[in-house]
């Protein structure tokens, strides 16, 4: 199973890579992802340190902090966790605050995950949203998902509408996500994507 899954993920690096030049721009995400449980309790600590884009700005990071809460259902093969967070962007000295909050919802073949993030709350204001729904039927289940993903900046400087499909490719205690973005707004070129979700 190692080997077929490590034979999908270069199939897909080189789909991407012999992909026309539809995408202006290849991008690369890396998310550091923590969890400390209390003790017999739902509820536990959660901490996310992210780097939006090594390749462009591979000096912009962010550090969020806070509670979470889960939930399992044996009978119903489901669970959920959502995690409201606080914490700083930080690029070139500067130390900017965000409020984020996440939340997954998973069934025996259906994943969901939301992110939204309220940048420089009273003054920049910049809204983020990412959304995903991922499929991963039992033919495919211990291989990875297919999935369609859609991200936004609301306001700000640097407003953006996007969706398009992706593929997640699990990697022990990793994850690997690998996307095509069409962006919808009028000058902005559509986006290739590759994430690495790392869990501690």
């Amino acid at each position: 199973m190692k080997k077929l899954r490590t034979i999908c993920i270069l199939f897909f690096l080189l789909s991407l890579i012999s992909i026309p030049t539809f995408a202006q721009s290849y991008n690369l995400r890396l998310l550091f992802h923590g969890v400390k449980n209390i003790p017999d309790s739902d509820f536990g600590i959660a901490t996310w340190t992210v780097c939006p884009n090594m390749v462009s700005t591979p000096d912009k990071w962010f550090v969020v902090l806070g509670p979470r809460y889960s939930s399992h259902d044996v009978e119903q093969k489901s669970e959920w966790w959502l995690e409201a967070m606080g914490g700083i962007f930080m690029q070139k000295g500067k130390a900017t605050p965000l409020i984020d909050i996440r939340h997954s919802l998973t069934t025996d073949e259906i994943s969901r995950f939301l992110n939204v993030e309220w940048i420089d709350p009273g003054k920049e204001n910049s809204i983020y949203v990412f959304y995903s729904i991922d499929y991963s039927p039992s033919l495919i289940k211990n291989i990875g998902a297919i999935g369609i993903e859609t991200e936004n900046t609301l306001k700000g400087k640097n407003e953006t509408v996007s969706i398009g499909p992706h593929v997640v490719l699990p990697l022990n205690n990793s994850t690997l996500v690998i996307a095509y973005q069409f962006h919808l707004m009028t000058g902005r070129s559509d986006q290739i994507w590759a994430r690495v979700v790392v869990n501690f």
